[in-house]
């Protein structure tokens, strides 16, 4: 009885369900600082970019550093590397941050940011995570139903 095509699949499902909880919790901070977090507007002080290699192509890689002023801590700074690769903002634009008034460091981009960054996650987990279960109870079934 061969065990590596079991122990292969089991691999994808349990690596899938830990980016899937991952992905959620996430979602869930992000949620928090939604409903109870301070809002305020952001401006983006410049643009990070950084030249990458993958299978021996190059791309650039954009992420945008946001100031943004907070009651009582000051002057913040975030960054944001949009997930699907784009440089969609310019030096200047402004946007909404969602922050903790008890640690500002834990902050999200609000919007539409927030909407595309949870669209992203849930495309990632259904790519991921239903083949590597589906893969996992197809190669399993055998094993344990004959």
């Amino acid at each position: 009885m061969n065990i590596f095509p079991i122990l292969l699949a089991a691999f994808f499902a349990l690596l899938s369900t830990y980016i899937a909880l991952g992905g959620i919790w996430q979602v869930w901070r992000s949620l928090s600082l939604y409903r109870s977090g301070y809002r305020t507007t952001g401006t983006v002080t410049h643009i990070k970019t950084e030249l990458r290699y993958r299978k021996g192509r190059a791309y650039t890689s954009y992420t945008a550093v946001i100031s943004f002023e907070t009651a009582g801590f000051g002057q913040q700074h975030l960054e944001y590397a949009n997930p699907l690769g784009s440089n969609s903002f310019a030096v200047g634009d402004r946007l909404t941050i969602w922050y903790d008034v008890h640690q500002p460091s834990r902050n999200t981009l609000g919007g539409r940011y927030f909407w595309q960054d949870l669209a992203s996650f849930i495309v990632f987990a259904v790519c991921f995570g239903l083949p590597g279960w589906t893969l996992l109870i197809h190669v399993a079934k055998p094993y344990f139903f004959g």
